[in-house]
C-alpha cells in the first residue's frame, strides 16, 4: 500500500508515524519535521556535534575515541555484551563526526607557521625529523611541499599531513631525499610521497589519509602538469619479522602455503602431490653461489641466512649484501604480493595503498639503512604507483576479488626472467597502462572449468614446487595468479605465442 502512494504523500505519512512514535503531534508541535528529525538523532550525537563546534572539541573527541578504544578493548570480555554494543555504537557516532567532507580543509604546510612546523616536528611518524635543517628541507627545500588535511576547527593541527618531492626519476633510495639539499630539477616527470602520518589513533577506521593523497596528486600535477607519474616511497613494516619466522621454521612455506598443504592432506588421493608443499627462498643458481663463496650446505641455506641477518652489522659487509640481494628483494616480492590474511595484504602499508588502488611498482634493496628500518623491514622500500586513469580497476580489483596489482618489472621477482607476456607488457606500456594482478587461490578453490570464460587463455609454469598462473583476457587485463597448490601440466612454448598475439592484437 505504501509504495502505490505518491511520494509526497507517502513521506508525509511517514514523517506521521515517526512522530507518533516519538510523541509528537502537529496540533502541540507547529514544526514537527524539525522535532522528528532532531529526536531521531541520538543524545550523544547531538552532544558531540555541539562539542564539535568549539575550538578544541574536535581534538577532545579524538582524545575520547582512544580512550573509549583502551577502554573496549581492556574490558570487552568482563562487560555486558549489551554494554561492549553500546560502547561501540558511541566510537563509530564519534568517528562519524570525522568522515564529512565538509568540515576539512586542505591546504600547504610550510614555514611561514612556527606552530605548523613545531606539529609536523613532533608528529611525523614515518621518518623521524632530525633537527631544524632537516625540517627545513622537507616543508621549505627545493621542489619540496608539505600538504595537510584540516578540521575546520582546528587551523594550526592537520589531521595528517603528506611529504612530497618533485623528480626526474622513480627514487629507490630514501637518503637522498632526507638528507640532501638536491638542486633544481630543470624537467620534473616524478611526485614522490615519502611520508604520510596521521596525527592522532582516534582517525582509526577512516581513509582521511587516502582523500589527501589523491587532494595532493591533483595540487602538485596542476603546479607541474609535465609530470605524468606519482609514486610513493614507502616502508615495509612487517617484512622482517614475516621473513626471519619463516626461515626459523626451516620449512620456508607460507602460512597460505600450509593451510593448503592441510586441505589437500584431507581431500582425494589424487589431487595429493608427492613432493611437500613448500617454498624455498633459494634457487638452484642461489645455493651453488652461496655454498661456492660461504661452504654452507643446501640444507642449512635458511638456518645460515637467519644468523647471518640476526647480525646487527650485517649491512655493513658489501659482499654479503651482494650476495643476498636477489634472495631477499624476491622475498619481499612475495610477502607484498602472497601473503595475506583473510583476504588482505599482510603488510598494513601494502594494503592502505592497494585499497587506494595504487600498483607494486618497484622493491628497492637497502633503500633506507636507518636502524629502525633494518630491524623491522631489512632496509627494504617500496614505490607503489598510482595511475590515475586505471585506479578505479585497480582498487575494485583488491576490495572485491583480493587482485594485488604489480608492474612486470615487480612480477618478474616471483615468476621466471623469460616471460613473454611480461616482456608484451612492458613494449606496450608507454602506450597504455595494463593491469597485472596478483592474487591468491587456495587448495579445493575453482580457478577455470572447461567451457567457461571463453575469452581467456589460462597458462601454468612452476617455480620450485609453486604453481603461478597468468590470466589473459582481451579486455586487456592480464593477471598474474598464485600461488595454486595444484598439479597442473605446463602449457607449451607454442601457448605462450598464441598469448603473445592476442596480446598484440589488442592494441
Amino acid at each position: 500500500m505504501m509504495r502505490t502512494l505518491p511520494s509526497i504523500k507517502r513521506s508525509g505519512l511517514v514523517l506521521n508515524v515517526a512522530a507518533a512514535a516519538l510523541g509528537f503531534s502537529r496540533k502541540n508541535d507547529p514544526n514537527i519535521s524539525k522535532s522528528v528529525k532532531r529526536g531521531l538523532v541520538p543524545l550523544a550525537e547531538q552532544f558531540f556535534l555541539l562539542v564539535g563546534t568549539i575550538q578544541p572539541g574536535p581534538l577532545f573527541l579524538l582524545n575520547l575515541r582512544v580512550d573509549l578504544g583502551i577502554l573496549i578493548a581492556r574490558h570487552r570480555d568482563h562487560l555486558p555484551k549489551s554494554s561492549v554494543e553500546a560502547l561501540g555504537l558511541l566510537d563509530l557516532i564519534m568517528r562519524d563526526l570525522f568522515a564529512t567532507q565538509g568540515s576539512m580543509r586542505f591546504r600547504r604546510i610550510d614555514l611561514s607557521s612556527e606552530d605548523l612546523a613545531a606539529f609536523v616536528l613532533k608528529h611525523e611518524r614515518v621518518h623521524q625529523v632530525r633537527g631544524w635543517g632537516d625540517l627545513q628541507r622537507r616543508l621549505g627545500g627545493r621542489q619540496r611541499y608539505c600538504f595537510g588535511l584540516f578540521h575546520m576547527h582546528m587551523p594550526h593541527a592537520p589531521l595528517v599531513f603528506v611529504q612530497t618531492v618533485v623528480t626526474d626519476h622513480l627514487c629507490s633510495n630514501i637518503t637522498p631525499i632526507l638528507e640532501e639539499e638536491t638542486p633544481v630539477v630543470k624537467n620534473p616527470s616524478h611526485i614522490i610521497f615519502y611520508s604520510v602520518s596521521t596525527s592522532n589513533t582516534g582517525l582509526r577506521g577512516l581513509n582521511i589519509a587516502s582523500h589527501l593523497l589523491f587532494l595532493t596528486i591533483q595540487r602538485m600535477s596542476s603546479m607541474f602538469p609535465q609530470c605524468k607519474t606519482a609514486a610513493t616511497l614507502s616502508p615495509v613494516p612487517g617484512f622482517a619479522r614475516w621473513f626471519k619466522a619463516a626461515l626459523a621454521s626451516g620449512d620456508q612455506q607460507s602460512q597460505t602455503t600450509s593451510d593448503a598443504k592441510n586441505v589437500l592432506q584431507n581431500k582425494d588421493p589424487k589431487l595429493q602431490r608427492s613432493e611437500p608443499l613448500q617454498r624455498s627462498f633459494f634457487n638452484s643458481e642461489q645455493a651453488q653461489r652461496l655454498n661456492m663463496k660461504y661452504g654452507v650446505n643446501q640444507l642449512v641455506l635458511h638456518k645460515w641466512l637467519l644468523k647471518k641477518l640476526s647480525d646487527p652489522a650485517w649491512h655493513r659487509d658489501a659482499e654479503l649484501v651482494d650476495n643476498i640481494r636477489d634472495i631477499i628483494t624476491a622475498a619481499c616480492a612475495r610477502y607484498i604480493l602472497f601473503e595475506r590474511r583473510q583476504d588482505k595484504i599482510l603488510d598494513p602499508v601494502a594494503n592502505f595503498h592497494l585499497q587506494n588502488g595504487a600498483q607494486v611498482e618497484q622493491i628497492n634493496f637497502m633503500a633506507d639503512t636507518t636502524p629502525s628500518a633494518l630491524i623491522s623491514a631489512l632496509g627494504m622500500m617500496i614505490n607503489y604507483r598510482y595511475c590515475m586513469t586505471s585506479i578505479d580497476v585497480t582498487s575494485v580489483s583488491y576490495k572485491r576479488k583480493s587482485l594485488a596489482a604489480v608492474s612486470p618489472a615487480a612480477a618478474r621477482l616471483v615468476w621466471p626472467a623469460d616471460s613473454v607476456i611480461l616482456d608484451e607488457i612492458e613494449r606496450l606500456k608507454d602506450k597504455r597502462n595494463t593491469p597485472l594482478f596478483a592474487k591468491v587461490f587456495r587448495a579445493g578453490e575453482i580457478i577455470s572449468a572447461r567451457g567457461s570464460l571463453p575469452t581467456a587463455i589460462y597458462f601454468i609454469a612452476y617455480v620450485a614446487s609453486l604453481a603461478l598462473l597468468f590470466e589473459v583476457r582481451n579486455t586487456e587485463h592480464i593477471s598474474l595468479i598464485g600461488p595454486v597448490e595444484y598439479a597442473y601440466i605446463p602449457l607449451t612454448r607454442t601457448h605462450f605465442a598464441k598469448v603473445k598475439r592476442l596480446v598484440s592484437a589488442s592494441r
